[in-house]
């Protein structure tokens, strides 16, 4: 396969990280036996003068004056016997009688020491192998994972409850432009009846995007349509990270295996950044539509309910806008839901059923307290962060 000049580049490249890995890798296998540095040449202790012998003469030395060429006379003193023979074998048979227990006991922990060294060569290989493996899992995690600074949990269940121009889908946009400039939120379905008519989808609609204004019976298949296209970019993701991780075990001086090769050869060892997709569907304006509807054949409940499955585990967010909480909104999509928003509401029957919805965490009294401070202004809300257990006024 013929490679271009960017990929013969990018392959030069690799080939030398991947020789510079193994090198090193070679180097630090080598275990040479440590050997001591040799020692500088200690200064010659003077020979000891033996009392009744004359000191040695140093000739080179000029001769020194002395007043008198007399000396006083000295005592002479008797030799020290000489050691016996019995006495140094005596000194011979202590020394060598250590000497073989110490062999002796070195020979006795050479077995254990050899075990000791196999032992640390499977543990470093295991170590090796664990790294390695953590190394990938990390990589893979890291763009598996999504976090969000404006809502606790990623993939998401979100819903707007509030009258004609309350501005849920104002707050609804909001959220969603807020989300695509962190990353939260790659792709985007809209499903609305006012989806190529409504202005304020102009500003989070980009190219690869899609609308789909028919809310009727024709919505379960786009409801399909959705799941395969986010199944489609999952899988070209998931290709990338295959790469990657190929490509880094190649680089790194790690065996690779004919299906890494394949994967490398196919795109010239270039270099590939995954970019973690993120997905959400926004129905806007669907109360009293087919995916609100209570029939057993609507797919939306199922929908929502494995949303945090789709795509391999990518998941999918879903937000969804709403006029009324209990005849707009089907049990068990309120069931399911993460996160609520609520405006300002004169029904008090329809604030009760809000406070349903967070009486698990949340008085009654406070609730109502936080929900009349908060929607007291025009276009207010209350916020529940159900998974944090929060009631705030803020994404």
């Amino acid at each position: 396969m013929a490679r271009t000049e960017a990929q013969q580049a990018a392959f030069a490249k690799c080939l030398a990280a991947r020789r510079a890995s193994l090198e090193a890798k070679a180097a630090a296998a080598k275990d040479p036996e440590a050997t001591p540095a040799p020692e500088a040449p200690a200064a010659e202790a003077p020979a000891p003068t033996v009392v009744g012998e004359p000191a040695p003469v140093d000739v080179t030395a000029p001769p020194t004056k002395t007043a008198s060429t007399k000396t006083a006379p000295t005592k002479p003193v008797a030799d020290e016997p000489a050691p016996t023979k019995a006495d140094s074998d005596d000194d011979m048979d202590v020394d060598f009688v250590d000497a073989e227990d110490i062999l002796e006991h070195i020979h006795s922990h050479t077995g254990e020491l050899a075990e000791i060294k196999e032992e640390l060569a499977s543990l470093r290989a295991a170590h090796g192998d664990i790294v390695q493996d953590f190394k990938r899992a990390k990589y893979t995690a890291a763009h598996t994972i999504n976090f969000s600074r404006y809502l606790s949990r990623i993939p998401a269940i979100v819903t707007l409850v509030g009258h004609t121009g309350s501005g849920k889908s104002y707050l609804a946009t909001a959220l969603i432009q807020l989300m695509q400039r962190e990353g939260t939120i790659t792709h985007l379905f809209i499903i609305s009846p006012t989806a190529n008519s409504n202005t304020l989808y102009q500003n989070i609609v980009k190219t690869d995007d899609k609308l789909y204004s028919d809310i009727g019976p024709a919505v379960f298949k786009s409801l399909e349509e959705i799941v395969a296209s986010c199944e489609a970019i999952a899988d070209v993701y998931r290709k990338d990270l295959e790469y990657c991780i190929a490509l880094a075990k190649y680089t790194s001086g790690e065996p690779v295996t004919y299906f890494d090769e394949a994967l490398l050869e196919a795109r010239g060892f270039m270099p590939v950044v995954p970019k973690r997709p993120s997905f959400c569907l926004f129905c806007d304006d669907c109360q009293g539509s087919a995916i609100f509807s209570r029939g057993s054949r609507n797919s939306f409940p199922n929908l929502v309910l494995r949303s945090r499955h789709v795509a391999g585990g990518l998941g999918l967010s879903i937000i969804m806008a709403a006029q009324t909480i209990r005849s707009g909104v089907p049990r068990a999509l309120r069931l399911n839901s993460t996160h609520w928003v609520f405006f300002k509401s004169l029904n008090r029957m329809e604030v009760e059923q809000m406070y349903e919805e967070v009486s698990g965490f949340c008085s009654k009294g406070e609730f109502e307290r936080l929900f009349n401070w908060y929607t007291n202004e025009p276009h207010g809300y209350l916020f529940a962060d159900l998974p944090r257990q929060l009631l705030t006024n803020t994404f």
